[in-house]
């Protein structure tokens, strides 16, 4: 998404910056994004979780709208702080809290222990980064935990 790698780079632009790729990308996706989030009730929990990634990312599709149940279904599964429970809070957060919400989410997060964006990139590329770095590192122990 331009608006994860204009928060990555900041202040300078991304080398390879392509938006009317980038826009032709998320018109693609938005175009299945209903057929993708239906599948959310049969999938196994790794698919869940990259699902929620695709709301927090377009948020204001219905298709997302409709995805909240189930996001605080998988959030309950995993209290407490830490991956990946800290990951759908914060897809959750960006799909359908406030401004505010995001952004003390956002700050909190990268107070810990991932790495932060300039605090002058816009908000949604900040927490898209962010959101990145943490299915990035969800990835990273799956793959090590695998025969």
């Amino acid at each position: 998404m331009s608006e994860r790698h204009e928060a990555a780079c900041r202040p300078q632009a991304h080398p390879r910056a392509n938006p009317a790729g980038e826009e032709r990308a998320r018109a693609s996706v938005e175009a299945v994004l209903p057929q993708l989030l239906a599948r959310w009730e049969t999938e196994c929990v790794t698919v869940r979780i990259a699902l929620a990634a695709i709301a927090a990312a377009f948020p204001s599709a219905d298709a997302s709208q409709g995805l909240l149940p189930g996001l605080r279904g998988l959030a309950g599964r995993y209290p407490g702080r830490g991956l990946p429970g800290d990951y759908v809070r914060l897809a959750g957060t960006l799909a359908f809290g406030t401004r505010e919400n995001v952004l003390a989410a956002v700050e909190a997060l990268t107070s810990r222990n991932w790495s932060p964006t300039a605090r002058s990139a816009p908000l949604t590329g900040r927490a898209l980064h962010l959101l990145d770095q943490m299915l990035s590192r969800l990835r990273a122990t799956t793959k090590a935990q695998d025969p």
